[in-house]
């Protein structure tokens, strides 16, 4: 659960930031929406796995 903490901090951040960017490039905003998505998926995955081996 410790390395859930840094992600809600940086929540927010991360939101200004695709705001940003979609202000200045929208088609950008696409190709960084689906790298975060990818990289989200990852990191579920990792934790299941994660969860079923340790047998928490």
């Amino acid at each position: 659960m410790k390395a859930i903490a840094p992600l809600l901090i940086s929540l927010p951040m991360l939101l200004s930031l695709f705001f940003i960017i979609g202000l200045i490039s929208p088609h950008g905003l696409i190709q960084v929406s689906n790298t975060v998505t990818h990289t989200l998926q990852q990191g579920i995955n990792y934790c299941e796995q994660y969860m079923q081996n340790c047998g928490c």
